[in-house]
């Protein structure tokens, strides 16, 4: 996905308002933050660095951030300009990137999604591996790829249309728009059939994988950006999926 400044801006603070990636980004934390201290850290495809500063201000020992898209980048670099946290940030697809270290843990917004076709998501997580050890977890906001919740009517519920332009035992090519206060945002996103990523994941020598529902937060505003969310657990379309690289 190609973004110019102006885009990437907006697309940085839809991630902070959308109550959807509010939830996204709770569900990581509870999954990653008491693992993540003073290890070495690998956020692939980065984007302005929002989770990457996470990652760090969580107590990781080093945080490298991967991503594709110069502007971006340039959001990143100047966020790590304005308060630094020592994190180093790179320029390159994933599918691209070879063995840059060895990490004791990778991390992935959304990431899988991005891949063009069922080669492409194999190339990714072939990468992925390239730069994990045994031990490795790998951990990333990805499309739960269970059918049943892209449905029209399920979507809207919270604030997302969406449109099925291919469906496949494989996958589903689809493309949501996603209304929040400063206007709609559009993305084109390839969602792997939960079993069929497994058995990818696995062929690339991951293991033991897991996925950790969205939740509501305890104080919830079940009258204000979460009305009529009470089901978003079951209804999600992402998670966090968490695999071990065993090699």
């Amino acid at each position: 996905m190609e973004y110019d400044k102006k885009l990437a801006d907006r697309f940085t603070r839809f991630k902070l308002e959308f109550p959807y990636f509010k939830l996204m980004d709770a569900a990581l934390e509870r999954a990653v933050r008491e693992v993540v201290a003073n290890r070495t850290v690998l956020d692939l495809g980065c984007g302005s660095g929002h989770l990457t500063r996470m990652l760090k201000r969580w107590g990781a020992a080093e945080v490298t951030g991967v991503d594709i898209s110069e502007p971006m980048l340039e959001l990143a670099e100047c966020r790590e300009a304005e308060d630094r946290l020592g994190i180093k940030y790179l320029q390159s697809s994933i599918q691209e990137l070879g063995r840059i270290g060895e990490f004791d843990i990778i991390t992935g917004g959304c990431l899988l999604t991005y891949a063009a076709n069922t080669a492409d998501l194999s190339e990714m997580i072939r990468n992925i591996a390239l730069n994990a050890k045994k031990g490795t977890r790998y951990f990333g906001q990805e499309h739960s790829g269970i059918y049943r919740r892209y449905e029209k009517a399920v979507l809207r519920k919270y604030n997302i249309e969406i449109e099925i332009l291919q469906c496949c035992k494989e996958y589903l090519d689809a493309s949501f728009t996603a209304h929040f206060s400063l206007g709609d945002i559009q993305f084109r996103n390839m969602v792997f059939e939960r079993n069929y990523l497994s058995s990818v994941l696995e062929k690339h020598g991951f293991s033991n994988i897991k996925w950790h529902p969205l939740q509501l937060p305890e104080n919830a505003d079940m009258s204000g950006e979460f009305r009529g969310w009470e089901d978003i657990g079951n209804d999600s379309i992402n998670e966090i999926l968490d695999c071990v690289y065993t090699g």
